[in-house]
């Protein structure tokens, strides 16, 4: 028994000493594992996730939506709050109210603190003009896509709207990183708003402009005639008397923007008597003088096709020539799907008959490809052994 004893306490006296031996580091630089725990970048990617499968049901995800995102640690509190902020879509004065309350609350200065993370802006013109929060838009200074929509303004009002947008964003110090602008339904495109844009934001890459979503062609012939009244759908011949005048005038406004690849200009360079003389035979042409119709559903109008489509291409060469980074520019058009009757008029070379050079270059350019016929038509830029040369479809 006494034996036994003794094996027994040899026994746990080994495993002890082996016990004791085995919790002691194995190297003199042990290695301390953390607790498991997802990187940053990580949390980051899957917060981003979740807000573009909730943006797929709604144009903005209210605060109901992260707010127990917010509340889950400090870390994660700021990841959601920079990635709910980076896009804000206010379409409400409370929606204006309410945001900007909340990028003041989150940080003690607004230069350093929430308004840095906001990247993408798209409201409407009489939003972001309303005081007291338009003061504040120079909070936003790592801005990079503004996008405004003006179809609540007229003749006399979307010059100073914009104007006041431009001042209050750029009162502290130009923005050097709005690189797209949208400002769509303005009443009309003039020089001085080009002139402006390109004072205001001078990194623009991506700039569309367009008059002519004012135009719904699908309500009554009353109802076009009145959206006609107040936009300068074509400023040819009122505003300009040719195309190339047009071009001129747009080119040299908007010639300081050096980065500025993709332009979109949306007004008709066809005659502004198409529409009209549209209107008035196109009810006998249908049949039914109650089914409103564009001139690109017009067999009549379509004889007009030919000539706008070539002074489309004569516009884009000479904007092309000016804006040395140009690479595609897109203008409104009624005919701006070419079927099988207009593929030869897809390719225009800057040493044309009409632009003061040699030979007719224009070509066949599988106009099929053409972007399709939604009022608008797009062309491609390319710029090889000193000549330029603009075609309907991607080089």
């Amino acid at each position: 028994m006494v034996l036994y004893r003794r094996s027994c306490s040899h026994i746990t006296e080994r495993r002890r000493r082996n016990a004791r031996t085995l919790s002691l580091p194995l190297y003199e630089n042990s290695v301390t594992l953390t607790s498991s725990q997802l990187p940053t970048e990580i949390l980051d990617e899957i917060v981003q996730f979740a807000l573009v499968i909730a943006s797929t049901d709604l144009d903005y995800p209210g605060f109901a939506f992260i707010r127990s995102l917010t509340l889950a640690s400090s870390c994660f509190r700021k990841i959601v709050f920079r990635r709910y902020l980076s896009s804000l879509t206010l379409n409400t004065l409370s929606q204006l109210d309410n945001t900007f309350k909340l990028l003041l609350s989150l940080g003690d200065e607004p230069f350093a603190g929430a308004f840095s993370w906001v990247r993408t802006v798209h409201a409407p013109s009489g939003i972001l003009s309303a005081q007291p929060h338009a003061s504040q838009l120079c909070y936003l200074t790592n801005l990079n896509e503004l996008s405004i929509n003006c179809n609540h303004e007229g003749f006399s009002t979307y010059q100073q709207r914009f104007k006041l947008i431009c001042v209050n964003l750029t009162s502290c110090s130009p923005i050097m990183t709005l690189t797209t602008l949208t400002l769509t339904a303005l009443p009309r495109i003039e020089t001085r708003m080009l002139q402006r844009i390109a004072l205001s934001f001078p990194s623009i890459v991506n700039l569309y402009l367009s008059c002519t979503e004012r135009l719904n062609f699908s309500h009554c012939w009353c109802c076009l005639e009145d959206s006609l009244t107040c936009t300068m759908h074509s400023p040819v011949p009122e505003r300009y008397l040719e195309v190339h005048d047009l071009a001129t005038a747009f080119a040299d406004a908007l010639k300081p923007l050096k980065n500025l690849t993709d332009l979109h200009l949306g007004v008709f360079l066809s005659h502004e008597d198409l529409v009209y003389s549209h209107m008035r035979h196109a009810p006998h042409y249908l049949g039914h003088p109650d089914i409103i119709s564009a001139p690109s559903e017009c067999d009549i109008c379509a004889d007009h096709a030919k000539d706008v489509r070539m002074d489309e291409l004569a516009a884009s060469l000479i904007v092309a020539r000016k804006i040395r980074g140009l690479q595609t520019i897109g203008w409104s058009s009624f005919f701006g799907y070419g079927g099988g009757d207009w593929a030869s008029n897809g390719e225009k070379a800057d040493d044309d008959v009409n632009d003061g050079g040699g030979g007719d270059q224009v070509e066949d350019t599988n106009s099929d490809i053409i972007v399709g016929n939604d009022c608008k038509t797009k062309v491609w830029i390319l710029r090889m052994n000193g000549r330029v040369r603009v075609r309907r479809v991607p080089w």
